[in-house]
C-alpha cells in the first residue's frame, strides 16, 4: 500500500485513541475515496475493510451496513467468499448485540447464500419451508459451515423469544438427517427450546436423546 495511506491511516488510529471518531471515520471516508480515484484495487478494498472494522467497533450500524453492502460487493466480484461471510456474519452479531433480530437473521440468510455450491444445494431454510425433503435426497448429510449458521439462526430466534419459529427451523434441520456428531448439538437446543416453551416433557425427551 502506498505510504501517504500509511500515514493517513495511522493519522485515525491517532483521532480514534482520543475520542474522535466522527473526524476518524470521515478521513478513512477520504482515504477510500482517494483509493476509488486512483483505481487501486487492493487499497480500495483495504480502506473499505479499515471502514467496515471502525464502524462496526463502534456500534455504528448506519455506516457498517452501507461499507459492509459495498465490501462484500467487492469480495465476491474477486471471489474471496470466505471473507465475505465473515463480515455478514460479523454484522449480523453486531445487530443482534443492538437488538435488531430479523435484520442480524436477514445477514446470516446472505451469508448462507455465499456458502458452498454443496451448502447452497441444501436450500436457505425458512419457518414453514416445504422443500425439506427434496433438500433431504439432495445431499445426504448437513454441510458443517451451514449447520453453523442455520443453529445460529435458531439462536437469535430464541434471544428474540420466538420459540416457535426456532423450533420449526431445528425441526426442518432434523429432518435433513444429521451426522452422529452433529446431532447432540440440535438435541441440546431442542432441550432448551422446549424448557423455554415450558413443555417440559418435551424437553426431557431431548434430554434423552442427548444422553
Amino acid at each position: 500500500l502506498p505510504v501517504g495511506f500509511s500515514i493517513l491511516s495511522a493519522f485515525a488510529d491517532a483521532l480514534l485513541t482520543c475520542g474522535k471518531y466522527r473526524y476518524a471515520i470521515a478521513l478513512l471516508d477520504s482515504l477510500l475515496h482517494h483509493a476509488e480515484v486512483r483505481g487501486g484495487s487492493q487499497e480500495y478494498i483495504a480502506a473499505m475493510k479499515r471502514l467496515v472494522e471502525v464502524s462496526l467497533d463502534h456500534g455504528d450500524m448506519t455506516h457498517a451496513r452501507a461499507y459492509v453492502s459495498q465490501l462484500v460487493t467487492l469480495l465476491i466480484a474477486e471471489k474471496r467468499i470466505s471473507e465475505a461471510m465473515y463480515l455478514l456474519e460479523m454484522l449480523s452479531n453486531l445487530a443482534m448485540d443492538h437488538g435488531f433480530f430479523r435484520e442480524s437473521l436477514d445477514y446470516l440468510n446472505s451469508a448462507i447464500c455465499l456458502s458452498e455450491p454443496t451448502t447452497r444445494n441444501v436450500g436457505m431454510l425458512q419457518v414453514g419451508s416445504k422443500t425439506t425433503k427434496a433438500a433431504k435426497h439432495r445431499i445426504p448429510r448437513i454441510d458443517t459451515r451451514y449447520l453453523s449458521l442455520e443453529t445460529r439462526k435458531i439462536e437469535i430466534l430464541m434471544m428474540a423469544r420466538s420459540y416457535e419459529d426456532a423450533l420449526k427451523l431445528l425441526t426442518a434441520l432434523l429432518q435433513l438427517g444429521p451426522s452422529k456428531t452433529q446431532l447432540p448439538k440440535l438435541c441440546f437446543l431442542s432441550a432448551e427450546i422446549h424448557y423455554k416453551m415450558g413443555a417440559f416433557s418435551a424437553c426431557l425427551q431431548a434430554c434423552d436423546d442427548f444422553l
